[in-house]
């Protein structure tokens, strides 16, 4: 049986494994994407009642990519496939299934309910547009499953598939990564705070 995992970006960072579950309030300023199939929202804290100390605990607890750099939201993906038992001795890449699934660490302003009506406004102007930002690096790993799939399904032989499946996997990574260069990780769509 062909099983393998793929995970973008080099994996995920291990700072995320301690970042605890989105509280229900993110859950549900973040529902444009908490919402989603097979996508997972984690929450790292956030505290402050003005925009400097806003900012500043945002910076200290702000997620890394693989490559090290903080950013105030990070979004991360796997792809899992699978293919049918040998038949006959042969392994059958047209039985292929890919599974996506999607990480998103988001900031959690516990204070919210804390600051200045205009402080508010202005976060909760900011932050939808970084879930926006976040919910196209989820948009680009899931159509770049959908499109592995089926390249992986037409390939002639399992280690074909294979092949296809981690060139395929790069491009959807550099996508990402192109999308972030052109959005200046999203200042030019207005997520910046």
């Amino acid at each position: 049986m062909l099983a393998a995992v793929l995970l973008s970006q080099a994996g995920v960072p291990p700072q995320l494994a301690s970042f605890p579950p989105a509280s229900t309030a993110l859950m549900e300023a973040a529902s444009a994407v908490s919402t989603l199939p097979d996508t997972t929202v984690l929450g790292y804290p956030v505290t402050g009642r003005d925009r400097r100390s806003i900012r500043a605990s945002m910076s200290e607890g702000r997620p890394a990519n693989a490559a090290g750099e903080k950013h105030d939201a990070v979004t991360f993906w796997r792809y899992e496939f699978d293919a049918a038992p040998f038949v006959d001795g042969q392994c059958r890449p047209d039985t292929i299934e890919v599974r996506s699934t999607v990480l998103i660490a988001l900031p959690d302003l516990v204070t919210r309910d804390q600051i200045s009506v205009r402080e508010r406004a202005d976060w909760d102007r900011y932050f939808v547009q970084l879930v926006s930002h976040e919910s196209r690096h989820r948009q680009i790993a899931v159509e770049g499953g959908e499109r592995l799939r089926e390249m992986m399904k037409a390939a002639p032989t399992c280690e074909a598939a294979q092949a296809i499946g981690a060139a395929e996997s790069e491009r959807i990574a550099q996508a990402s990564v192109a999308f972030d260069a052109e959005t200046r990780h999203g200042a030019t769509e207005g997520a910046v705070y």
